[in-house]
């Protein structure tokens, strides 16, 4: 079985969290049998629309790999899913707020989280429990930061930092809880080519550094871009 049953994942904007993350829910689709036949994962976000820029990933990678043919049969309707038919799994998209009920999953991966507010702690409180009856399941948060109005974002990111923390301690505060947070430490020089690759793991590889150096010679000069800029990049 997994350590891990819940993971937090934040970078930067653009860092490749929609590709990552549709990789995974892949693995857990297909990958975690005889344990979990018939696995059924779901991407959930506060809007479909959302949820499918996971989910549209999740079908190009089947729909480009040639030896998937046959295995699978894509529905476009809403909401849009996919069904591995010969071992009964699938993969789904949900946005929190609709309705959760006879929801039995393996994988759940909340997308930007941030985006979360108060009125949807009851929904994410409900795919908590919608976990229960499987043997290893994976709840994964992918998110930039939010703000101090996204009260859901900033409990799980503190409750992230502390696990990350303590990994570096005697005292682990939660072993199967798997946090990767990339971010500038709070006294690092915003402005500071150095600093970037914090928060920008794959920068100069899915993210021009050209790009990140105009961005930051215009926040330089506008109080609103430099809020922006210190949010998402």
């Amino acid at each position: 079985m997994r350590r891990f049953r819940r993971a937090y994942i934040t970078v930067a904007a653009k860092a490749g969290k929609s590709t990552f993350a549709a990789g995974l829910a892949l693995l857990l689709t297909i990958a975690d049998r005889p344990q979990e036949s018939g696995a059924h994962v779901y991407i959930c976000s506060t809007k479909l629309e959302q949820a499918k820029i996971v989910y549209d990933e999740v079908v190009k990678f089947v729909e480009l790999n040639s030896e998937l043919d046959g295995f699978y049969t894509i529905y476009r309707s809403p909401p849009p899913r996919i069904f591995f038919d010969s071992i009964h799994a699938k993969i789904g998209t949900i946005a929190i707020g609709g309705k959760l009920d006879g929801i039995n999953a393996h994988g759940i991966i909340r997308d930007e989280l941030h985006a979360f507010t108060e009125g949807h702690r009851e929904g994410c409180e409900k795919l908590s429990s919608r976990m229960l009856a499987r043997q290893q399941p994976l709840m994964v948060d992918i998110t930039t930061a939010g703000s101090d109005k996204s009260l859901l974002w900033r409990e799980e990111d503190d409750y992230a930092s502390r696990v990350a923390e303590s990994a570096i301690s005697e005292h682990i505060v939660d072993d199967s809880y798997f946090s990767f947070i990339a971010r500038m430490d709070a006294d690092d020089d915003p402005f500071a080519e150095n600093s970037w690759h914090k928060a920008n793991p794959s920068l100069g590889v899915t993210i021009p550094l050209s790009m990140i150096q105009e961005e930051a010679n215009r926040a330089k000069q506008d109080a609103t871009k430099l809020h922006e800029f210190l949010r998402y990049k």
